[in-house]
């Protein structure tokens, strides 16, 4: 299970959206209660978290399908980051 995983390793937070995400943050956060979690309902909605909460220098890892459309959150990552 990915929440498992990820409430294990040295990640420090996971955006996700759509329905079926949600039950990876909510299993993290049972694992490892310090992991902070942002879900929403669409893509658009979990950028402005995205925008809050990461940095320049910090390593994303998007997992994700074409059919949630998740390279229009890559490009959004490109372009907010280019050049710094």
């Amino acid at each position: 299970d990915i929440g498992k995983l990820a409430a294990t390793s040295q990640l420090n937070a996971i955006f996700s959206y759509g329905n079926f995400s949600k039950h990876i943050g909510m299993t993290a956060q049972q694992k490892n209660s310090e992991m902070e979690i942002f879900h929403e309902a669409l893509p658009e909605l979990l950028e402005k978290h995205v925008s809050t909460y990461v940095s320049t220098g910090d390593i994303v890892l998007v997992k994700g399908s074409r059919g949630m459309r998740s390279e229009r959150f890559v490009e959004f990552l490109i372009k907010k980051f280019k050049g710094r």
